[in-house]
């Protein structure tokens, strides 16, 4: 069970982006606040028991900003019904087939921004590709970067869930 019985009363809803939330922070409780070790560890629950497309998520608390990059990419969405039958459409679904799910961020002096697909992102203008499997941590009042591996596959590859590899930036 992804939530333990004491947290199940808090559910309000039945999305499943509610469950990962309170599985979050369930289990973030469990270890004494460790957002990344909770994060890595319910993302591990997830592609081990269940079939995702994407576990990607944001969690916001007043110091930290937590991305998290975890989809398989061989399963992106079915886009509408049909073929595009405009430029502008064929466009937008040739950059969403090719970025869907993926992660960018971008590091400014008094920023950092992390975006989906859906607009576009150029390496040159300062933005950089997440790594699939990873969790991206910011520091909200020096703006460090700091981005961990999650050693974690949705895509059916075998991983430990809760080993974490660090990289600062």
């Amino acid at each position: 069970e992804l939530l333990p019985a004491a947290w199940r009363s808090r559910l309000a809803g039945t999305t499943d982006s509610e469950h990962y939330f309170l599985a979050v922070l369930a289990e973030a409780e469990r270890t004494g606040g460790d957002l990344p070790a909770a994060l890595a560890t319910v993302v591990g629950r997830l592609a081990a028991g269940y079939t995702a497309s994407s576990l990607n998520a944001m969690l916001l608390t007043p110091q930290t900003l937590y991305v998290v990059n975890c989809h398989d990419p061989t399963l992106p969405p079915a886009h509408g019904q049909g073929a595009p039958t405009t430029v502008d459409g064929v466009i937008e679904a040739v950059e969403e087939e090719a970025l869907y799910f993926g992660l960018r961020y971008r590091h400014g002096g008094d920023s950092v921004v992390v975006a989906s697909s859906g607009f576009a992102q150029p390496e040159g203008g300062g933005w950089q590709p997440m790594a699939n499997n990873s969790l991206l941590v910011v520091d909200r009042a020096s703006l460090a970067v700091e981005s961990i591996a999650l050693d974690v596959r949705i895509s059916g590859q075998e991983a430990a869930p809760d080993a974490l590899t660090a990289t600062q930036t």
